[in-house]
C-alpha cells in the first residue's frame, strides 16, 4: 500500500507544480494582452492624429522655391 500512497503523493506534487506553472502563464498572458492593448491604442492615436497635425502644419509651410532646368533659382 505504501507504493500506491507514494504514487498518489507524487501525482499531487505534479498537479500542484502544473497548477503553479499554469497560473504563472496566465499572468504572463494577461500582462502581454494589456501591453498589446496599450500599444494598439498608442498606434491608433498616432494614426488618427497624424493626418490632422499634417493638415494644420502643411498649409503654413512655404512652397518650394521655383528652379529652372539648370537648377538655378528663377527670379
Amino acid at each position: 500500500m505504501s507504493l500506491a500512497a507514494d504514487e498518489g503523493e507524487a501525482d499531487q506534487i505534479e498537479l500542484r507544480t502544473l497548477q503553479a506553472q499554469l497560473e504563472k502563464t496566465q499572468a504572463l498572458v494577461a500582462n502581454l494582452s494589456h501591453q498589446l492593448t496599450e500599444l494598439r491604442d498608442q498606434v491608433w492615436d498616432r494614426d488618427l492624429w497624424q493626418p490632422i497635425v499634417q493638415a494644420e502644419v502643411l498649409p503654413f509651410s512655404s512652397p518650394p522655391a521655383p528652379f529652372d532646368l539648370n537648377g538655378e533659382k528663377s527670379s
